[in-house]
């Protein structure tokens, strides 16, 4: 009898365990998460709700997770599967969700609305006062607090390493390492209250308490004490405007997004004019894309249409008669309703070499609060801000500014050229404390404007949430603020983390009001694509407040219908008023606009009065013409509007004739509209608009085309799924 090779069987046997190793490890990756957020009857945030994972019979199997002071709470390291989930707070009915499904590497988002218990507990009281949730206290001592959740985050914060340090006999410090370690703590578990002050932090803090160190070697007014330990407010914090019925608000997740109505078809021979701001915002196509890719629709209000357009690069030509910009249009009939008529104009904004680019000062506002803990929040600000270094010219600098409790400025204006210095700074944040975001932009303009560059781009670049809560109270007094500080030169742009208590309109008025624009950030791919592939346009301004008025012909044209730019509409009489804002066009930036014709049953000439003149002014328009195309801008540096106008002629082309642009354009818009389900939507659907976009991918270098279309499948699957057609 044969015995087997001994060498043969060890390496079978190390063979085997290895595979079992990487098996063992493939499963440990693959594995999800289950978050969301926790809140009472007025959509306010629960503390400490508890969220457990339960078998069949109700019993907790031990995995779980506490809310925290927003309410938000997430269950990791999840095996892909189903599980029954359930959430109970003191003095609240138990809520439960069966089947909840959990994939690999994916979030499962899973919201609980809290009611209220018919049973009182004998030993706690528990008050609600416009909105504002006390502290829970023994009843037996007959004391109400008045302390609230808002109250704990607008308190400052007190560091957790500093408070250890201090406590006799319970800790201890590993030499050398800056670490304090608690015998028998759990970190993070129990919100703390010493001093009036809520405390944060890790019982590992080293990382952090070393790189902000380091920073403050070479960061001139940067006091350590005063970041960690912030003072209570000197005045009592004024309770936040009651929210106006126009602001509509997802009871859920607390996110806010301006209400918007679909422009109706009007008569022109009732309203021959149209007046409108161009948009060069891009902030709605990111977040519908990150709603759509967490499987979700997005918001009816979140989706803008001009901003789903104007996401995309087209390839408009660039201006040939010393103008800033070249005006572009191309007229077909309409994909969704081919008896109408689509018009679309394209303004495309000169290209300028990157060499030959002003410098630039740029001052980041960067939201440090505790609500931008999440890795999709201040983690993906710090990815995106070294994107940008990379990118940075030696006459271009940069400044640091961070809001939380206080604000501080982190990093004082550094050249380009000191790359390390400034990545340094960024890798030295950390989120934790209350959001003080007006004293943050007050402090944001005061650095730009002590290092002004009169022949440069002077920005402030607001980085947040939008979860604006304490400093310049709502949003009138902000961006009256913001308007009056645009006089000076300095634009401020924002650009949008995260989800979930998401400010979207806020952020959008800022924009609005500081001459800048408004993106939204969800990956690494979109933060190249904004802060390097096309920031030049969003840093160079080459024509500001730039308006359009259509002046359509009512001898040839029935009704016309703008698609989009609802927020962006302009009484006729403000056309030629240039004190009137609006918005800006910066080096290569296309900005696109669509209209749907219905074309009268007889092609007349005709004269437009124009409400903006005051001297009883007119436009002739032939029988041929569709329209006459008025647009007026301003030089960055003036204040006098100047006047551009073309006619456009009824000669139509059949859509297959069309340009890839104006195909993917018309694609997109449709797009948004079945998201928003518009009434005038017609029998279009997910797979029609795919269709049209993919047979106009055209030149993709950045496969921004492409995943449109995988967006509109996810969108597809997930429509099928429920009531929404």
């Amino acid at each position: 009898m044969k015995r087997s090779n001994p060498t043969l069987r060890h390496i079978a046997l190390l063979s085997l365990l290895m595979i079992l190793s990487v098996s063992m490890k493939a499963l440990t990756l693959a594995t999800g998460s289950i978050r969301g957020k926790v809140t009472d009857e007025k959509s306010e945030g629960l503390i400490g709700a508890s969220i457990q994972i339960v078998d069949a019979n109700g019993k907790a199997t031990g995995q779980g997770a506490g809310a925290d002071i927003d309410g938000n709470y997430e269950i990791a390291s999840l095996m892909p599967g189903v599980y029954h989930v359930r959430c109970t707070f003191l003095g609240y009915e138990n809520q439960s969700a069966l089947a909840v499904e959990v994939y690999a590497e994916k979030p499962t988002i899973l919201n609980f609305k809290m009611v209220p218990s018919q049973k009182q507990a004998d030993d706690v009281v528990v008050t609600c006062v416009k909105y504002r949730r006390p502290l829970i206290d023994k009843a037996e001592y007959k004391v109400e607090s008045t302390t609230t959740s808002r109250d704990i985050r607008n308190t400052g914060s007190l560091s957790l390493a500093n408070i250890a340090s201090s406590s006799v006999g319970v800790t201890q410090t590993d030499m050398g390492k800056h670490n304090v370690v608690i015998n028998g703590s759990r970190p993070d578990e129990v919100q703390y209250i010493v001093n009036g002050h809520r405390v944060i932090g890790s019982v590992n803090i080293p990382a952090q308490a070393s790189a902000k160190r380091r920073v403050n070697t070479f960061v001139s007014g940067y006091d350590m004490a005063d970041y960690d330990i912030a003072p209570a407010p000197d005045k009592e914090t004024k309770p936040e405007p009651e929210v106006k019925p126009d602001i509509p608000k997802d009871p859920v997740t607390d996110e806010s997004y301006k209400e918007i109505i679909d422009n109706q078809f009007l008569s022109t021979q009732a309203s021959a004019l149209s007046t409108f701001s161009i948009d060069v915002d891009v902030a709605s196509y990111g977040i519908t894309r990150r709603k759509i890719s967490e499987g979700i629709l997005p918001p009816r209000d979140a989706v803008r249409i001009e901003e789903m357009v104007n996401y995309f690069p087209y390839q408009y030509a660039d201006p040939t008669d010393g103008r800033p910009f070249a005006v572009h249009t191309e007229l077909a009939e309409c994909p969704w309703d081919a008896t109408h008529r689509l018009l679309r104009i394209g303004i495309q904004g000169r290209h300028v070499k990157d060499e030959q680019m002003p410098p630039a000062n740029l001052v980041f506002l960067i939201d440090v609060s505790g609500s931008m803990s999440s890795p999709d929040k201040l983690p993906l600000v710090q990815k995106s801000l070294n994107m940008l270094v990379d990118k940075m010219r030696p006459q271009d600098r940069i400044s640091l500014v961070v809001y939380a409790g206080n604000a501080g400025l982190v990093l004082p204006s550094t050249p380009g050229s000191e790359k390390q210095t400034i990545k340094n700074a960024i890798g030295s944040l950390y989120a934790g404390g209350s959001t003080a975001g007006g004293a943050g932009i007050e402090l944001a303009y005061k650095v730009a404007m002590e290092n002004f560059m009169k022949e440069g781009n002077n920005r402030v670049l607001l980085c947040t949430d939008g979860d604006f809560n304490v400093g310049i109270n709502g949003e009138g007094p902000l961006t009256s603020f913001i308007e009056e500080k645009r006089k000076t030169g300095v634009f401020l742009s924002v650009l949008g983390f995260g989800m979930g208590n998401y400010k979207d309109r806020e952020m959008e008025a800022l924009a609005d009001k500081g001459n800048g624009n408004y993106a939204y950030i969800d990956n690494e791919k979109e933060a190249q694509k904004n802060l390097v592939t096309q920031f030049s346009g969003t840093l160079n301004t080459i024509a500001k407040d730039v308006k359009i008025q259509a002046v359509f012909n009512p001898g040839t044209v029935r009704t016309y219908r703008l698609i989009g730019y609802e927020n962006r509409k302009l009484n006729n009489e403000d056309f030629s008023n240039d004190r009137i804002d609006a918005g800006e066009i910066g080096t290569g930036t296309a900005v696109t606009a669509l209209y749907e014709v219905v074309l009268a049953a007889d092609a007349k000439e005709a004269a437009v009065p124009l409400d903006d003149s005051g001297s009883g002014g007119r436009v002739s328009l032939s029988a041929s013409d569709l329209m006459a195309l008025r647009i007026r801008y301003k030089a960055p540096n003036s204040d006098k509007s100047q006047l551009i106008e073309n006619h456009v002629t009824t000669a139509a082309t059949a859509l297959a004739g069309t340009s890839d642009d104006f195909r993917f354009a018309a694609a997109v818009a449709s797009f948004g509209m079945l998201l928003r389900q518009s009434p005038y939507r017609g029998d279009y659907t997910f797979d029609k608009a795919k269709a049209l976009a993919k047979g106009a991918l055209g030149h993709d270098k950045e496969n921004y085309r492409h995943d449109f279309i995988s967006m509109i499948d996810q969108a597809n699957s997930i429509a099928s799924k429920t009531a929404y057609k």
